[in-house]
């Protein structure tokens, strides 16, 4: 089993988890991830969903979760029973630009909500219509609705994902403005690798 957070990955760049799985024991947290689980609080997300409207009605926080279908294991952030919605899949980030952002080029975040909601899905039976992602610097709740195309495009995100891990093959580069910033562009792109600081070890 892989970790839901190497599918958000793969679909952000498919050589960050490519070098995600075979520098498994010196990859590091980033400090994004590092600040976000610093300001992260289940209290504080429980208050921007309900500033946001939500009515909860019933909540498990850091629930833990694996999909067979998916190959894929981890730990929603939580799921709430909202009194419209019904079960939600909530995923706190740091920060989350507007809605287009989220749906464009953040839509790795959503893919890795919808993993959950699966995972959820085949381990409880629940029936999963929405995604709560919560933006925890400005304090705002985006609902996506788990439609039929964000299920197959899950799916098959995972199935193209493994495939490639377990044959050990490494995807293409995709030389871009996201590179520059990627802990992983001295392995990936070394003609990059002087613009920044970060260290991959």
């Amino acid at each position: 089993m892989r970790p839901v957070s190497m599918l958000k990955e793969y679909a952000y760049c498919p050589r960050v988890a490519y070098y995600m799985e075979v520098l498994r024991p010196s990859y590091r947290p980033t400090e994004p991830m590092n600040l976000s689980r610093e300001i992260y609080s289940v209290d504080h997300v429980r208050e921007i969903l309900r500033t946001s409207g939500f009515r909860i009605v019933k909540e498990e926080w850091a629930v833990p979760l694996r999909s067979k279908r998916l190959g894929l294991q981890g730990v929603a952030d939580g799921v709430v029973v909202e009194g419209r919605l019904g079960i939600v899949v909530v995923e706190a980030k740091l920060s989350v630009r507007s809605n287009r952002w989220l749906h464009t080029r953040d839509r790795h975040v959503i893919f890795q909500a919808a993993a959950y909601a699966l995972a959820l899905e085949e381990t409880r039976g629940y029936s999963v219509d929405y995604l709560a992602i919560v933006s925890l610097e400005d304090s705002k709740t985006y609902v996506v609705r788990m439609s039929p195309s964000l299920r197959r495009d899950v799916i098959r995100l995972a199935d193209d994902m493994n495939k490639i891990l377990d044959d050990g093959l490494e995807p293409p580069p995709k030389p871009g403005r996201k590179c520059v910033a990627c802990r992983f562009r001295r392995v990936c792109q070394p003609w990059v690798a002087g613009r920044g600081s970060e260290r991959l070890y």
